[in-house]
């Protein structure tokens, strides 16, 4: 590892708690000369970053991860050439952090890759197929549970005083509003406090309640796969605070997603950060059979009750 940098700190913790024995690393070269003989992350610092020729000589290494800049002065830019001629792999700590965590390192996002292709690799064609496809699958879901749905509407309205359905605002593709519905789980006491009533509560355990989402999803509003929905106002915070947050506003938002199924619900700060990794690796690498993975890992988590992988 070349480089002593924070989101390099990162990357190696995770990575070391997620691969175990199975990931080596026979040191650290940092542009800290105070570090060197020192431990970071429990790896032996060996030397400074400008050394990094000599190590190789040394040491068997296979791979060697930059953890610095590319634009750093020490950062030794013909050694490293040196190293893919020699046949030894040379990897930015973020691409390593993706192989390994299956999210996206924000720390090491450069404004290169704010504007880059990468960000939502699907062209117009393959978007515009997905969006179909999702709508279709809503319209039959729509149809199929047309009696689950008529019955739950009737039982919501003799249950608990209120109307059936509430709506929320979401932020939506390009940061717009959009309103969304569920059915009401919720009533209003006399003291005017919101209370989860019986029904309500069975519907929320089993996501019955998310039943009318699927009409959003046929308006084309929502997606059935993508970046978990987000209240438009808690969206506007959340932009301030992590501006890479609006990278997210490049898809539509869906029912189901990466966040969703790998991390469960949180709002905190880190929470907030560990969702924004999933999601914005999910656009990066969306495709067909990630959307398919994301299905069945939904299913299992469903089934299982907690998060996958």
């Amino acid at each position: 590892l070349v480089g002593t940098s924070r989101s390099a700190a990162r990357a190696v913790r995770e990575a070391i708690q997620r691969c175990g024995p199975k990931l080596h690393f026979t040191g650290v070269l940092s542009e800290d000369p105070s570090l060197v003989g020192r431990e970071f992350g429990g790896i032996p610092v060996l030397g400074g970053v400008r050394q990094l020729d000599s190590i190789i000589e040394k040491a068997d290494v296979d791979t060697v991860l930059v953890g610095l800049p590319y634009y750093h002065p020490d950062l030794p830019l013909d050694t490293l050439c040196d190293c893919r001629v020699k046949g030894i792999l040379v990897m930015d700590i973020g691409g390593f952090y993706e192989a390994t965590t299956q999210k996206v390192l924000l720390e090491r996002i450069d404004p290169e890759a704010k504007i880059s292709p990468s960000y939502c690799p699907v062209g117009r064609v393959r978007w515009a197929l997905k969006d179909l496809l999702e709508r279709v699958i809503a319209a039959l879901t729509l149809l199929l549970l047309l009696p689950i749905t008529a019955v739950v509407a009737v039982l919501v309205g003799i249950t608990s005083r209120g109307s059936v359905f509430v709506g929320d605002r979401i932020a939506g593709k390009g940061g717009r509003g959009t309103t969304v519905y569920r059915f009401r789980t919720t009533e209003r006491t006399a003291g005017g406090e919101e209370r989860r009533t019986r029904f309500g509560r069975w519907l929320a355990a089993t996501h019955i309640d998310a039943l009318p989402l699927l009409w959003s999803v046929l308006c084309g509003d929502v997606a059935v796969i993508g970046p978990h929905l987000e209240r438009i106002e808690r969206s506007a915070a959340l932009r301030q605070a992590f501006p890479v947050h609006r990278h997210r506003e490049l898809v539509k938002p869906g029912l189901f997603g990466w966040a969703q199924v790998r991390f469960p619900r949180g709002t905190s700060a880190e929470d907030e950060r560990e969702k924004l990794r999933h999601d914005l690796y999910y656009i990066k690498n969306m495709s067909p059979l990630f959307d398919l993975l994301i299905v069945v890992a939904t299913a299992l988590s469903v089934l299982t009750r907690r998060p996958w992988g």
